[in-house]
């Protein structure tokens, strides 16, 4: 069976004017570009195309899932109209998808849908969100959705939720929990019964925190736990008893650190590692022996690296150079590859879209 992967990326679909043919809509099987296309010519069973643009792939409006060995997309998924910002898998072949979007597949969804394992959408999960949903994380049989919103449903079923949830998967109903946090959330990560939350907010159930919490997952309770990063918290990761919190801050903790750091989840105490980019961070990932940090950065300790780079968990140096050259958003691992996503120009010094192999 196929490893697949929801790609988080929006490609630009060709005008329906160059198919001969009578769909009201592209056909999905077709090339597309990623910048204008001034010029089409079929001729010999040919297409030739004429444009300023740099590369062609196949069209997948929203989001796709793609072949984790070969890289190619599945042309079944259905149209995400809107942007996706979050997956996460269900762990039976299917996806919950947030983002800013009013219809997945032909089916009326507001921001936050679940794509079954034969690609067609569940018409029983409807949670009907007002506002984007930023991130998703699925821990047990709970999914937390975190954004910029303030109900779920409508009329009599309209739930108040101001920027994080708790749903149930199966039925999309919103749980108890309603912690409130004053500004959007960005980042989820759990850790037995905590719940850790990054974003942008200065209070969480009506205690003060600065732009990242941990809060007990069934009760709303804020624990102790109070890094208050300077700066909003974009990504997080838990992992080896560590959380690696990355964002746009300068300080975490009463300890100057920019951007990128590694606090305890218990006493919310900073570790010596320190990379410092210099610039924003937007996805943290550990994977094997090595943390991967995606963002818009062109120094990371102390070295000149472009959106992307591969530190040491202990010492924070860099390891390869995979010689990136753009803004990297997203990344995820299988266990033996490693793929990466964003508004990326070279991979390997070789031109995007690339996977990355670890």
């Amino acid at each position: 069976m196929k490893k697949i992967l929801i790609a988080l990326l929006a490609f630009l679909w060709v005008s329906t004017g160059m198919f001969a043919q009578p769909a009201n809509s592209p056909r999905r099987d077709f090339w597309t570009a990623d910048d204008p296309v001034f010029s089409v010519i079929a001729t010999n069973g040919k297409i030739y195309l004429g444009g300023s643009f740099s590369a062609i792939g196949f069209g997948a409006a929203g989001g796709t899932t793609l072949s984790a060995e070969m890289g190619t997309p599945d042309l079944e998924m259905p149209t995400v109209t809107g942007t996706l910002n979050a997956a996460v898998s269900d762990g039976a072949g299917g996806w919950f998808v947030g983002g800013s979007f009013t219809a997945v597949g032909g089916t009326a969804r507001n921001n936050l849908a679940h794509i079954r394992s034969d690609r067609t959408v569940t018409t029983s999960f409807n949670p009907n969100v007002n506002g984007p949903v930023h991130t998703l994380l699925l821990a047990g049989n709970v999914l937390y959705a975190g954004g910029a919103f303030t109900r779920f449903g409508v009329g009599a079923v309209a739930a108040p939720r101001t920027n994080l949830a708790a749903l149930n998967p199966a039925s999309g109903a919103v749980l108890a929990l309603a912690p409130n946090p004053t500004g959007p959330v960005h980042a989820l990560a759990s850790f037995g019964s905590r719940l850790f939350i990054g974003g942008a907010f200065n209070q969480i159930s009506s205690e003060s925190r600065t732009n990242l919490a941990a809060i007990d997952a069934v009760t709303g309770a804020v624990t102790d736990w109070d890094p208050r990063p300077v700066g909003r918290v974009n990504a997080m990761a838990y992992a080896n008893d560590e959380l690696i919190v990355g964002g746009s801050f300068s300080a975490i903790s009463g300890v100057a650190r920019l951007n990128l750091a590694k606090v305890d989840p218990f006493t919310d105490t900073v570790s010596a590692w320190a990379p410092n980019p210099d610039g924003p961070v937007h996805a943290v990932l550990r994977a094997g022996s090595r943390i991967y940090v995606g963002g818009t950065f062109t120094n990371i300790a102390s070295q000149p690296r472009r959106g992307f780079a591969s530190l040491d968990p202990a010492t924070g140096q860099n390891g390869f150079d995979f010689g990136v050259d753009g803004e990297v958003r997203t990344m995820a691992s299988n266990g033996s590859r490693l793929f990466v996503g964003g508004a990326i120009h070279t991979f390997r010094r070789q031109p995007a879209f690339q996977r990355g192999g670890d």
